[in-house]
C-alpha cells in the first residue's frame, strides 16, 4: 500500500477521537436548517403561474411565503447557561444558481447545558437548537409588474412580471455547531 492509503485508513478510524476536540473558529458557530421567507406584500409569482389570455391577467397562485435550506453562521453572547443570543448571517442555496438568497438577522441558541464533574460546573453542549430572526435579500424574485392586478386588462408591452431582487422577512431554524 502506498503512504496515502495508511493517512485515509488512519484519519477514518480515529475520526471519532478527533470530533471530541473542541474547535474554536474565532467565536463563530455554525448552523444548518430551514428558513421561511415572508414577503409581506403576497406579490411573488411563479411564472408558470401567470398568463394573458384576451388582454386579462390570469394569475393562478400568488404567494408570500417560500420555504428551504439554509446554512447561517453566528456569533453569540451568553445570557443563561442555556441561552446566548446574537447576529447572524445566512446564505439559502438555489435550483439553478449556487446562492438563492442572503440574509442578516438575530438570533437565539438554545442549549442544554451539561455538568462538568471536575470543575462541578455547567458547561455549553457542541450542538444547539437555533431560532433566527431578521431581513432575506431574495437575488431573483419575480414579482408583479406596477399596475397589473389579477382579473384586469394589461397592455400588451411584455410580461406582467418582472424579475427582481426582493427584501423578505426571515424566520429561520437551525442546529448550530
Amino acid at each position: 500500500m502506498r503512504v496515502g492509503t495508511y493517512a485515509i485508513l488512519l484519519a477514518f478510524f480515529s475520526a471519532p477521537a478527533f470530533a471530541q476536540v473542541p474547535v474554536d473558529f474565532a467565536g463563530l458557530g455554525f448552523g444548518v436548517g430551514f428558513a421561511f421567507d415572508d414577503s409581506l406584500t403576497a406579490d411573488l409569482v411563479s411564472p408558470d403561474d401567470v398568463t394573458v389570455v384576451d388582454g386579462v391577467l390570469r394569475v393562478a397562485k400568488v404567494s408570500n411565503v417560500q420555504a428551504g435550506l439554509v446554512f447561517e453562521s453566528h456569533v453569540t453572547f451568553p445570557v443563561r447557561n442555556w441561552l446566548a443570543v446574537g447576529p447572524y448571517f445566512s446564505i439559502t442555496p438555489g435550483a439553478d444558481e449556487l446562492v438563492k438568497a442572503v440574509g442578516l438577522g438575530f438570533l437565539f441558541e438554545l442549549n442544554r447545558p451539561s455538568l462538568n464533574p471536575e470543575t462541578n460546573l455547567f458547561e455549553s453542549a457542541p450542538v444547539s437548537f437555533n431560532i433566527g430572526v431578521g431581513l432575506n435579500v431574495l437575488f431573483e424574485a419575480n414579482v408583479l409588474r406596477p399596475g397589473f392586478i389579477n382579473g384586469v386588462h394589461v397592455p400588451d408591452d411584455g410580461l406582467p412580471y418582472v424579475n427582481r431582487e426582493k427584501a423578505v422577512l426571515q424566520l429561520m431554524s437551525t442546529i448550530g455547531f
